[in-house]
């Protein structure tokens, strides 16, 4: 682990604080209609959305610093995030969610970058249950779960407040 606790290294994977700088990453996939098709968000219509989003990331780190970007070791081009919208630190539980841009699809990234993401939740800032949902539309985001040891918990109708729409999703959950 490098001087900074919360940058993670994988095998293939840096997760570390977002940075400013970083908005025109995030603007190649949060704008793209296809990656925020199954996202609690729409997709971005501009870069200063962007930059507003990840000027509120970067912003919170003091009362949430579970957000990562993920980024490639052999280029250290960004290509995704992962972190946890919402922690109750009495019950030692949170959730987590991801992003990655869609030429990374399909190659075991997300799934290297949550196994990494629960470990160190878990072992390092010591939450006892972590959570997470996805679209029932987007089995694939559950089989990403299911391979990083969370377990299947419920399907229920969950609203989404910037798309102003009700979802039907599946509920994983994995307990230290």
């Amino acid at each position: 682990m490098s001087k900074n606790r919360m940058t993670q290294r994988t095998l293939r994977l840096t997760l570390r604080p977002f940075k400013r700088s970083d908005a025109k990453y995030v603007f190649k996939w949060a704008s793209d209609e296809e990656v925020s098709r199954y996202m609690t968000w729409t997709a971005h219509k501009s870069i200063e959305e962007t930059r507003c989003f990840v000027d509120s990331i970067a912003g919170a780190t003091k009362t949430n610093p579970y957000n990562w970007i993920i980024s490639l070791n052999e280029t250290g081009m960004p290509i995704g995030s992962i972190g946890s919208t919402e922690q109750n630190l009495a019950a030692k539980s949170c959730d987590v969610g991801y992003c990655l841009h869609r030429d990374y699809w399909h190659r075991g990234i997300m799934t290297e970058a949550l196994t990494a993401v629960l470990s160190f939740l878990m072992y390092e800032e010591g939450f006892e249950r972590i959570t997470a949902y996805h679209n029932v539309l987007n089995p694939n985001s559950g089989k990403v779960m299911k391979k990083c040891g969370m377990r299947y918990e419920a399907t229920k109708q969950v609203y989404l407040e910037l798309k102003d729409e009700y979802i039907t999703a599946d509920c994983y959950a994995i307990n230290k």
